[in-house]
């Protein structure tokens, strides 16, 4: 009789029956933060998002390597080459005894050793033309990178939702979004910096330009695009991603040799 004059109570052990997911949900609810195994598994579930990011680094970096190969060695040897030449045969010109007979654009077909350097010049000229060939398709493909890297960013959203993708670290700290915006500004820097190469070739080959504007539009030449420190992206890669890879370097550094 004692027994079923209890008022009713809940058994000691109802609330065990509640789910762990249950009372996670509710605490996120409650608090607007989700427990860290939620967290981890959010991180967990980017892994795919996370490799396929950094293959597009990677092959950024590979683009900026060959675009500095292009611009800071090949092209830019070039260049000094035309330059050297041009100094010859402008002081050949000037002491040639042709210069007494006829008109100075007449003095290189007339001077046998100005003629030799002048056509060597033309053959420089031709070459740095072909390196421009070669950076307008670079161009190219940093351009399809740079589209590759939004996609990236829709696709994702697509697959694991805004929120996810927006909110949750894709590396150390960055979520993806901010990562994707980094690099198409960068790459930016490269596409719109091809037409000004143009018009720096166009003063360096022309024979009206004097020498002090194509020293000058030498000195552009070889600070295009104008960036930041690189190393600071290469730092900001090894924090974000230890380990991953040793992030871009624009141009390759000289081996240290060990002493022995």
């Amino acid at each position: 009789l004692w027994i079923e004059h209890q008022p009713d109570m809940p058994h000691p052990s109802k609330s065990s029956r509640i789910t762990p997911s249950k009372q996670t949900r509710k605490t996120s609810s409650n608090f607007g933060q989700a427990s860290p195994s939620h967290d981890k598994h959010e991180t967990d579930s980017l892994e795919s998002v996370k490799r396929e990011l950094i293959h597009a680094i990677e092959t950024f970096s590979k683009f900026r390597q060959e675009w500095d190969d292009l611009v800071l060695n090949k092209s830019l040897n070039l260049i000094i080459k035309i330059m050297e030449l041009e100094a010859e045969i402008r002081s050949t010109v000037e002491n040639s005894c042709f210069l007494q007979k006829c008109a100075e654009d007449q003095v290189v077909l007339e001077d046998g050793y100005a003629w030799k350097q002048f056509c060597k010049m033309n053959g420089h000229c031709s070459e740095l033309e072909a390196r421009l060939g070669d950076m307008t398709k670079l161009e190219s493909k940093i351009q399809k990178a740079n589209d590759h890297f939004e996609e990236l960013v829709q696709k994702s959203c697509a697959s694991h939702g805004m929120k996810t993708i927006f909110d949750t670290p894709v590396g150390l700290t960055w979520p993806l979004p901010r990562f994707c915006d980094h690099f198409i500004s960068l790459s930016s820097h490269y596409i719109h910096s091809l037409q000004f190469h143009h018009s720096l070739c166009d003063v360096i080959v022309s024979q009206d330009t004097s020498a002090s504007e194509k020293q000058a539009a030498v000195s552009y030449w070889a600070c295009q695009p104008l960036m930041y420190d690189k190393n600071d992206l290469k730092d900001l890669l090894e924090v974000e991603f230890p380990n991953a890879f040793n992030g871009p370097n624009s141009t390759p550094r000289k081996p240290t040799q060990t002493k022995r």
